[in-house]
């Protein structure tokens, strides 16, 4: 899971995260979710591989739980929202079921914070699925967030030694500005 934290209210942080569920179809899944983060101090939690089909906003005493799926049993994205937030909440957008952006006003902030949460198809998956997801994020960005941007979720990234053909770009920061270089240093 990752944590970041924006935005301040007298002291106060709004702590955002980001979490892979594996499954939220059952219940009993969201109990074992708000079990495994029970310690931890979060405001929001983008959620990953929900797996719940259809589209809905649920309200608990705690937290409320939207999500949106469309493939049964596959996929899936969501938003775990503190409840002391609900009146800070401008629009929660499903754009698919890889696609969610939640519009929130942070209390301590003048402006609206777009969190836009995504599960990425995997690497075996078709360049045009692949592309067709890029392309949907980039509108969803364009359309839809607001100048302070969080996008954060499974990128379904791969860690490992680069296969032949494939270009690494790192980013440094030299000299108090940063730079592009590729995995030769360039």
């Amino acid at each position: 899971m990752n944590a970041f934290d924006i935005g301040k209210q007298n002291t106060k942080y709004i702590h955002i995260a980001t979490y892979n569920t594996l499954s939220l179809r059952a219940e009993e899944s969201l109990q074992e979710v708000l079990y495994s983060i029970k310690d931890i101090k979060w405001d929001i939690i983008g959620l990953s591989e929900v797996r719940r089909n259809g589209e809905a906003i649920v309200e608990y005493n705690q937290f409320i739980l939207y999500y949106k799926g469309e493939t049964p049993g596959r996929h899936g994205v969501g938003l775990l929202i503190k409840k002391e937030l609900k009146n800070f909440i401008v629009e929660i957008n499903g754009i698919s079921e890889r696609i969610a952006i939640l519009n929130v006003k942070i209390p301590s902030d003048k402006e609206i914070w777009s969190i836009v949460q995504i599960y990425s198809p995997t690497e075996q998956s078709t360049t045009l699925k692949i592309e067709s997801f890029y392309s949907s994020v980039n509108t969803t960005l364009k359309e839809h967030a607001h100048k302070n941007c969080i996008v954060m979720g499974d990128f379904n990234a791969q860690v490992g030694t680069p296969r032949n053909g494939e270009d690494i770009v790192r980013l440094w920061k030299k000299n108090k500005k940063w730079t592009k270089t590729n995995g030769n240093g360039f």
